[in-house]
């Protein structure tokens, strides 16, 4: 009898005993419904030496729920590729696919598959998006108030460019997503340009990049522009003609919203300027940078109060200390965490700052003018979670501060 082995975590999950020669489509469609149930954004199938791994990404966290034994995990990523219309034969170069999957329980996912040859054999990558998730509106995404003021004010501009930064998974495109839901009134004309479309949404005029074919992201923008849009929404920048072509379109009367790497607000400045656009013309498009993480938040179930002292001090005289705690459920499958939520940097360019671009002056002086206009930086809004008792120092760290983001008090000093 073949058996799966599960690894013992708060996400357990077993297929218990099965025949020698298993379905493979039953045990795919088991893992992607077990996926689906814990919340899970993504299952992993990798090869390893002398087993295949099953793992999940749930809030943002990876946990391995299973091992197959070889035989098995070959049959479920060849049932997985094939589902997905690649070329099983296929073992040395890296491919993509997707497949729709509907669960027992009437779910509808949107599965996009990504195959990568490794050392012992191939890894499936599989994005699950759930067709009945509602997009977020503007004011649920994490952003405090005065923030999310300033943003709607920038959002009603008819024109200039907003830039949305931070490392991949950190929620960027559920941002630009609650952003084009404010705008989509009827009023404008709203087109993307996406790699790939994850929702598809009434009103919009969605564009995918296809790479195979050769339409790239410059490809698509500037067909767009001859389209006469009011609002563009680029999924990424990552090369310097997408980047000058969407500051000549801010520059031109549309309001253009797109994201690119960088590590906090005023980083973004730097990446444009890197791919050569010129200090001027960004200095005049540019109206606005967000730098975000996500956190996970307590299980409403099992979140209780900390009233203990902590060295004679008790939390209400700490306001940067964690306040409460969750002891795990059923509900959150005993992790103690239920959702996630978003902890923003907001820098609106002020003639300060533009001065400063203009300049070309380094993205730490941008960053310190921000502050002195009122910006607040990822470690001072992630306090406000803290102090609602959404989630605990320990989470804010892991995501914040461990990545090099400065406090206010460097800036002040």
């Amino acid at each position: 009898m073949t058996t799966i082995s599960p690894k013992a975590t708060a996400l357990e999950f077993s297929l218990g005993e099965l025949p020698p020669q298993p379905d493979p489509s039953l045990l795919v469609s088991r893992l992607l419904d077990h996926a689906s149930e814990i919340g899970a954004s993504d299952l992993f199938l990798s090869c390893e030496e002398a087993q295949w791994s099953v793992s999940v990404r749930r809030l943002g966290l990876i946990q391995q729920v299973a091992t197959l034994t070889h035989e098995i995990g070959q049959h479920c990523a060849a049932h997985l590729r094939a589902e997905a219309g690649m070329d099983i034969a296929e073992h040395r170069r890296p491919q993509d696919g997707r497949w729709i999957h509907q669960t027992p329980a009437g779910k509808i996912l949107d599965l996009r598959i990504c195959a990568l040859p490794t050392l012992h054999g191939l890894d499936l990558a599989v994005r699950l998006l759930d067709r009945e998730t509602c997009l977020l509106q503007l004011d649920r995404i994490g952003l405090l108030p005065p923030d999310s003021e300033r943003l709607e004010r920038l959002l009603d501009s008819p024109g200039g460019l907003i830039l949305v930064t931070g490392p991949t998974g950190s929620g960027k495109t559920t941002t630009l997503y609650a952003c084009l839901q404010h705008l989509n009134n009827g009023l404008r004309r709203i087109h993307t340009i996406e790699d790939p479309i994850e929702y598809a949404i009434p009103g919009l005029h969605q564009s995918q990049v296809n790479a195979k074919a050769g339409i790239h992201f410059p490809d698509l923008l500037r067909g767009i522009i001859r389209q006469g849009p009011d609002v563009i929404m680029i999924g990424e920048i990552r090369d310097p003609e997408t980047a000058q072509t969407a500051v000549y379109a801010a520059n031109s009367g549309h309001l253009v919203l797109a994201t690119i790497h960088a590590s906090l607000a005023a980083g973004s400045v730097a990446s444009m300027l890197a791919f050569g656009v010129a200090p001027h013309f960004l200095a005049t498009a540019l109206i606005g940078a967000i730098s975000q993480r996500l956190v996970r938040t307590f299980c409403p179930e099992c979140r209780f109060p900390l009233s203990v002292e902590f060295d004679g001090v008790t939390p209400e005289a700490q306001p940067e200390a964690s306040q409460f705690a969750a002891m795990g459920c059923a509900t959150c499958h005993h992790t103690g965490f239920a959702g996630r939520t978003g902890v923003f940097e907001f820098l609106e360019v002020t003639p300060s700052i533009r001065k400063l671009i203009q300049a070309q002056e380094p993205a730490q002086a941008i960053d310190e003018q921000g502050h002195r206009d009122g910006m607040q930086g990822l470690f001072q809004s992630s306090r406000a979670l803290i102090s609602r008792g959404w989630t605990d120092l320990e989470e804010i760290e892991r995501h914040i501060s461990s990545a090099g983001v400065r406090t206010q008090e460097s800036v002040e000093g």
